[in-house]
């Protein structure tokens, strides 16, 4: 590809030149407007290419391609990008390119469907003893820690089957028919699930005691904003709007050990002995050992149920317009389970024997 490297060669990088060899490699593809630039605010050092998954392939795959093929003579890298998944490719020392979704996303480019699609291309024609997937933290020949399942011969996304409170994303499926249930969860996923159905007022907490709702009613928990009442009157009785935002609070309550095992293993990951795994996976967190028939999957965090310390999470109530004034909870509230990263800024409450109260 000697034309496409003097794309680059004459001056230096710029960010003309590497859209030019972006456009000259994937020629055919802006042609039938498969793939195109948008950059409205014509931004010199950083570029968005759009790419449509339903009639090309997968945005992680042509950032990859990036990489290794069209500017592996510039040593390109991947680099995270705050708010961006699958973070960017830079070029040089000041240019960098995204990639985005042209259309709206298929399941083969969410978090899952990486994972789901790399286990499966090589348990294909592995035997009928499979393959063995080890996830890692600590990425490597000595992890940190690792997951092992062995004997896969296929894995299933079986994410919007959540009857029963099951949790798993990817069932693994081992050579004697047994299953083990992944749960996947990005590494910058701010919650866990939503709750409001446990919240109803006619609802008991977890299995015994008084309404969360009542208790919180009583103690009042709003009360420095001036607003007499408790939480239904964080939206007043009515729907949230733009006029009464300001009187407004979140409001975060920690979730206890047993509820936090109830949110994150669900019905399913922990009776089967699966897992929950952490990671926004990219193509390099894969390593294959061919010899052993063994996948390498690099996570971020493990977590099991028989782990000592789960992460911390925390009950948000949070004022949003897409409850209405029919909500079975309170209108303009909507309730889920958060990572103190996203309940940071909530005002915080606990249980005080059988009240609520501010911290």
């Amino acid at each position: 590809m000697p034309e496409l490297q003097e794309i680059i060669e004459q001056g230096g990088i710029t960010m003309e030149k590497v859209e030019a060899k972006i456009k000259k490699y994937y020629e055919n593809e802006f042609r039938n407007n498969s793939i195109a630039f948008h950059n409205p605010k014509n931004n010199r050092r950083r570029n968005w290419l759009r790419i449509s998954e339903k009639k090309f392939k997968a945005r992680i795959d042509v950032q990859q391609e990036l990489i290794d093929v069209v500017f592996k003579d510039e040593k390109a890298k991947w680099i995270r990008i705050a708010g961006n998944s699958i973070g960017g490719v830079q070029i040089g020392t000041g240019i960098t390119i995204l990639c985005k979704p042209k259309d709206r996303a298929s399941g083969g480019i969410k978090n899952e469907g990486v994972l789901i699609n790399t286990i499966n291309d090589h348990a294909k024609g592995s035997g009928k003893h499979g393959i063995n997937v080890s996830f890692q933290t600590g990425f490597g020949e000595r992890p940190t820690k690792q997951f092992i399942v062995k004997n896969v011969v296929e894995a299933k996304g079986v994410g919007t089957q959540t009857a029963g409170r099951k949790k798993s994303d990817c069932d693994l499926i081992l050579a004697n028919g047994d299953v083990v249930p992944i749960s996947i969860k990005q590494d910058d996923a701010a919650f866990w699930e939503s709750v409001e159905s446990w919240f109803y007022p006619d609802a008991l907490r977890y299995k015994g005691g008084d309404s969360i709702m009542e208790a919180a009613e009583e103690a009042g928990i709003i009360a420095r904003i001036g607003i007499p009442g408790g939480l239904y009157n964080l939206v007043k009785g009515r729907e949230l709007t733009t006029s009464n935002i300001p009187q407004k609070v979140n409001i975060a309550m920690k979730v206890n050990s047993k509820l936090s095992k109830e949110v994150m293993f669900g019905s399913d990951i922990e009776e089967l002995n699966g897992a929950i795994v952490v990671r926004t996976f990219l193509r390099p967190d894969f390593k294959w050992n061919n010899s052993g028939s063994h996948l390498m999957v690099n996570c971020s965090k493990i977590i099991k149920g028989s782990d000592q310390q789960l992460p911390e999470a925390w009950f948000l109530f949070m004022n949003t317009m897409s409850r209405g004034k029919n909500s079975n909870f309170a209108p303009g509230v909507r309730i889920v389970v958060a990572t103190p990263k996203r309940a940071k800024s909530a005002v915080k409450i606990k249980w005080y024997g059988n009240t609520v109260r501010r911290t």
